[in-house]
Formats: C-alpha cells, structure tokens, sequence
C-alpha cells in the first residue's frame, strides 16, 4: 500500500512539472518585444513632399513617438504607424530621437534629416544677384572666403532654417566675420525668414553673437532670430556685438546673457554711424554695465524699436540702451528692469544723447540713480515728448522719469507710476540740476528725506510742469519740489495733490533756498513741523512772489503729544522774502501759526493777503499767532488778513475776530481788514491784476477770476 501511494506522489509532481514547463512567460503572454529596423531617413528639399515610414518588428500594435529633437518643419509622425509625412517648409540638420513601444516593451533610434533649398549656392554675391543661402553648410560659409562668400557679399536667405541641436553645454555657432579687421560689409536680407536654435555658450569669450561686426557699409535686415540662446563675456548680443552700419527690420527672442560689459538684445554696441530701425527683442537680457533690451551702447541711431523682455545688470542699464550717446526715438520698452545703478526703463545712462518720443512701461528696480524711463540724464542729454508709467523702487536719487538729471533737459513729458525710495526722491525727477520744462507727475510718491512731486532736489529749473500725485515723506517734503537748492528756480508751475510729512513740508516746496515765482499748491499739507501751505521754509536766498496756496495746513502732534512750531498757509518758516502771494486754506497748529506765515525770522513779508477762513490752536501750551503773521522779528509791509477770520482756541471751539497779541507789531501781524469784496479790493491794496486771462502774461501774471472771487495766475 505503500509503495503505491508514493508511486501516486511522484506521478503528482511530475504532471505538476510538466504543466508549469509547458506554460508561456509573462513577455510570452505579451509578445515580442520591437525593433526598429529602418536604419536612416533621406534627406529633403523645401517646398517639395515628404512621405518615408518607419519600420519595426514585434508584435503589435506598435506605436511611434519623437522622444527628444524636432522633425522638420512641415513634418508630422503618425504614431499608429510610423509614416513621416508633410510638405518640407524650413532648411537645416534635424536630429530626432524615435521611440517604438509595444506592450512587451519599447526600443529607440536616432535619425536625422537634411533640408536644404533647391536654389542653394545660386547667384554671384552681388546686390543684384545674391548668394542664395538654401542649407546650414551655406550659412556657416558666410564670410570665410569659401566658393566667394566673402564678408562684402550680398546674401539672401532662402527659408526658415533650424540649426543643429547641441549638446548641454555646447555651442552651435561662430559668428561671421571677426573685430576689428574682418568686419561684415555686405548685405544679408532674411526674406522675412527665421534662424532658429542660435547656440553660443562661450562664457569666457568676447564677442558673441552671429555677426561678430557689421562696418558701416554692412546690412543686416528682414530677419527673425528665435531660441536663441547666447552666453558670452562681453559684446554678446543676438544679432551683432558690434554696429556701424544699417540693422533693420529684425528680431530676437530667447536669452542673451554676459558676465560683463556692453549687451544688447540685438546689438551690443551701436557705433556712431550705427543704425538699428524697426527692430525689436523680447529675449531676457542680462549683464554688467552697459545692457539694454536692444543696444547695450548706442552711439548712433535706435529708431522704431522696442523691447518687451526683462533687463538686469548692475551700472547702467535700459530697457532699449544701457548707455546713449547717440539718440534712441519713436522706441519703447515694456519689461521690468532691474541694476543698482544708473537704471532706467529706456535708457540707462543718457550722456549728451537724445530720447524723444519714447516711453517705458515696466517696472525699474535699482539701488541708486533709478529712473522709469531714464536712470542718469547728464549734461548735454535731451528728454522730451516721451513717458514713463511704470513703477519706479530705489533707495537714492529716484524718480518717476528720470534718476539724476545732471544738467539736461527734460521737455514735454511725464510720468504716472508709482515712486518709492529713501533720499531724493521726486516724481518726475529724483535730483535736478538742469531744466524740467511743460512736464507732469501724476503717480504717488514716498521717501524720507529730499521729497517732490516733480523733484525731490532742484538746483536747476522747474517750469511749466506740475505733479497731481499725493507725496509723502519725513524731512524735505514738497508738492513739488522736496529741497529748491541755491540756483534753483521753481515758476510757472502748479500741484494739486496732497503732502504729507514730518518736517519742512510745504504744498510746493519743502524747504526753499532760492526763487519760487508765479506758482500754487491747491492740496492738504500735513506735518509737524515747518509746513506751509506752499512752502514749508523759506531761508537764506529764498524769495516766494506771486504765488498762492489753497489747501488746509493742518499740524500733527509728534509722539507723546507735542508738536513743533511753524505752521503758515503760505510759508512756514521764512528768512528772506515773501511777496504779492496769498493764502486762503485754514491753519492749525501749535505754535507759531499765521494766515500766511507762521515765523518771520529777520526776514520780509510784504504786499500779501491770508484769506483763511479759521487759525486754530491745537494744543494748551501754543502761542504767537496771527492773521498774517503767527510771529515776527523782521520787516511786514502792507499786508492784510482777511477781516471775518476766525481763531479758535483749541479744535472744536468756538471761534472769535480776536487773536492773542492781536496789538502787537502795531497790529501787522494781523495785517488790515481785508474784505476781498472784488476785484478792486485787491488793486485798491496794490496788486496790478489783469481783467482777463488773456491780459496777463509772465512778467504781469496776475488775471481777476470772478467764479472764484480772487485772483489766479496767468497759465490757468
């Protein structure tokens, strides 16, 4: 019985055995897995069809897919069956990666096609008849000499061409011709054609791009560049590091980068004859000194061109030029740009260059000398009929059109976006010294010290300009201007926004060392010591003279309750000479407080009117005030308060004719009863005022206005 049930065991086992031998593998269930068995693809000619398919063993179904690289452009790959199909539209060396996948696994193969133009190599190189340039091998040939391809040919590009793939790291191209000797001289017309995939990573080297240099007699024109993507040391750009001759109608998109100096989107140095018209980039441009989004310098001519990618670099750097010398018109760029100094939104540096006619839109980012469309405009330099209206951060020198002006002249232009930053700070200009002229600043501005609506410093001219936009600071902070230094002069010139500050503040002019004439200020000003309605402190040489102020000049207790002193619905603080101004807006502060001026210090105030409506005390410990003049050691000649003004003891109280001191100085610091009854009431007090606006003039500003009962200036 034994023996027979391990017999029954064993024959167990071995069926057992012989079942499991006799079953597939799981890739056996699967199938075979695939091969592709088509070695190479043949080449192909633009504008002709293109039909190949790719074969592979295995079981199927098998799909096909490009796992890396491009086909040619006009080619598609059916991934059911392996056909390369379309019409050939673009030239150059296509190298793909083609995977097989089957469900037992998958396999790939390299390939590559050639795609040239049937009419390469044709014509002589003269303007009349160019080299066609129909393949890769024509292109790189440009300029060696070779089959006549000199650098003084004339070139026409056939079709869209792709350059060849690289590998990580590599490079794909050297650029035609070479500084300073082999200079491209003729002509490449791009037919409207695209270069794609520009390779050149060379981060050691100089001069970088596909032309090295164009002479004066080369053109580049009609021409796309896209993919690019270009690393060299210095000169680097897209199209050519180096310009003397014509770059016209062409563009760049990808990223153009160098380590140091002078990098352009499309040129890096535009020279003196140098012109880059209807051309645009909107690669990523980076950098150290000199880079801009189309020239880095520019010494010549940039016309009708634009840039929309971002810029950074460290010392002058522009959304078009990082540096001009020559004139940058009828241009514009978009992209946020970013440095620490000398930056701008279009320009950069403006060294005795022109601007005019441009304007910038993205925000500009810098540590010192930032402007939204120019960050330095230096003597000789020219701005004008052009804007900004981007954002504008820094810490010194900022402002909302141009950084530093030293000596230039800004004409005809504006500024509307936001200005932020620490010392001088303005919103038209952070620091003055040349001419601002018919200009406006509409955005908000914020800083510390030396704060303007137009200009945070001024020691050049202001003039028929005026800023809209609120202004906020600690010292040094006008509606207008932030500090009117010695030699500057603010005319003609108006704000209608409202001031904020700590000390110094004034409508206009925070602290006035010079001229302020024929101007006003309609907003709030806030402070807590030295505020004005126009101007916060007029010293040493400063003169106020027919000029006015309309906004409430209110004072703020400091921290732990007391307030400074000062407050004027005109001036402040003055030592020198306020003249044939008035006020009209109402006053409150601590101490010190006048209609007009809050403390004339050894200084004049003479031929003016308060027309405020109440002066008010706002704290228990205040004294001196007045309906002109809060107090005065100086001289006060034929003034007048308006005579139902009203002073209030503390806010909220109710208010009487009678001020504190009110006989003191012989009653001037109250002035005599004014009834601003008309028009002949102020010429009965002196003031040569025009019946009509168009009567009045610059050197007789002063026009009758009834609607409003007093007089206004002559450019309202």
């Amino acid at each position: 019985m034994k023996k027979i049930l391990k017999t029954r065991a064993v024959l167990a086992v071995l069926i057992i055995a012989i079942v499991f031998a006799g079953c597939p593998n799981d890739n056996e269930y699967k199938g075979q897995s695939p091969a592709i068995t088509t070695s190479e693809l043949p080449n192909g000619t633009v504008g002709t069809a293109y039909s190949q398919t790719l074969v592979a063993t295995g079981t199927p179904p098998i799909t096909f897919s490009i796992t890396s690289g491009v086909l040619p452009s006009g080619l598609t790959l059916n991934a059911a069956n392996g056909a390369i199909t379309g019409t050939l539209t673009g030239m150059g060396e296509f190298a793909f990666t083609v995977r097989a996948t089957n469900a037992a696994g998958n396999t790939e193969r390299q390939f590559t096609i050639i795609v040239t133009h049937e009419d390469d190599g044709k014509g002589d190189g003269s303007p009349g008849d160019p080299f066609i340039i129909g393949s890769l091998e024509s292109l790189v040939k440009i300029g060696t000499g070779d089959d006549d391809f000199s650098l003084d040919a004339s070139y026409e590009l056939a079709a869209d061409i792709t350059l060849p793939a690289t590998p990580p790291g590599g490079s794909n191209w050297t650029p035609i011709g070479n500084w300073p000797m082999d200079l491209f001289n003729g002509t490449f017309n791009g037919n409207g054609r695209t270069i794609t995939g520009l390779t050149i990573n060379r981060p050691d080297t100089e001069d970088q791009s596909l032309f090295s240099a164009v002479g004066a007699g080369g053109i580049v024109k009609d021409l796309k560049l896209e993919g690019v993507s270009i690393t060299g040391l210095s000169y680097v750009a897209g199209v050519a590091w180096y310009n003397a001759g014509t770059v016209t109608d062409v563009s760049v998109a990808g990223v153009v980068q160098g380590s140091e100096d002078h990098v352009g989107g499309v040129v890096g140095q535009n020279d003196s004859t140098g012109t880059v018209e209807n051309s645009y980039s909107t690669a990523a441009v980076s950098g150290g000194n000199n880079v801009g989004g189309v020239a880095g310098l520019n010494s010549g001519t940039v016309e009708n061109s634009y840039a929309t990618g971002s810029v950074k670099g460290a010392d002058g750097v522009g959304g078009v030029a990082g540096l001009n010398t020559g004139t940058v018109k009828n241009s514009y760029a978009t992209g946020s740009v970013s440095g620490q100094i000398r930056v701008g939104g279009l320009v950069g540096n403006n060294i005795t260059g022109t601007v005019q006619n441009s304007y910038a839109t993205g925000s500009v980012t810098g540590q010192e000398t930032v402007g939204g469309l120019v960050g330095v405009n230096q003597s000789g330099g020219t701005v004008r009929d052009s804007h900004a209206t981007g954002s504008v951060t820094g810490q010194e020198t900022v402002g909302g059109l141009v950084g530093v002006q030293s000596g230039g002249t800004v004409r005809d232009s504006h500024a509307t976006g936001s200005v932020t930053g620490q010392e001088t700070v303005g919103g038209l200009v952070g620091l003055n010294s040349g001419t601002v002229e018919n200009s406006y600043a509409t955005g908000s501005v914020t800083g510390a010290v030396g704060v303007g609506g137009v200009a945070g410093l001024n020691t050049g001219t202001v003039r028929d300009s005026h800023a809209t936009g609120s202004v906020s600071g600690e010292q040094w902070v006008g509606g207008l201007v932030g500090v009117n230094q010695s030699g500057g002069t603010v005319r003609d010139s108006r704000v209608t926004g409202d001031v904020i500050g700590t000390s110094n503040v004034g409508g206009l002019v925070g602290l006035n060392y010079s001229t302020v004439l024929n101007s006003y200020a309609t907003g709030s000003v806030t402070g807590q010591d030295t505020v004005g309605g126009l101007v916060g402190s007029n010293v040493s040489y400063g003169m106020v003279q027919n000029s006015y102020a309309t906004g409430n000049v209110t004072g703020q207790d400091e921290v732990g309750g007391f307030m400074g002193a000062t407050f004027g619905g005109l001036v402040g603080f003055n030592s020198n000479t306020v003249q044939n101004s008035y006020a009209t807006g109402s006053v409150t502060g601590n101490n010190m407080t006048g209609g007009l001026v809050g403390q004339n210090l050894d200084g004049l105030v003479r031929d003016s009117v308060a027309l405020s409506a109440t002066i008010t005390r706002s704290g228990v410990i205040g004294t001196n005030f007045g309906r002109v003049i809060g107090d005065s050691s100086g001289t006060l000649t034929n003034n007048h308060g308006l005579a139902t003004m009203t002073y209030h003891d503390a806010p909220g109280a109710v208010g009487n004719t009678t001020f504190p001191d009110h006989n003191a100085l012989d009653n001037r610091k109250d002035g005599a009863d004014f009834t601003n009854s008309g028009m002949a009431a102020w010429t009965a007090v002196g003031w040569d005022i025009k019946d009509t606006k168009a009567a009045a003039s610059e050197n007789s500003p002063w026009w009758w206005d009834s609607t409003v009962n007093r007089p206004r200036l002559w450019f309202e």
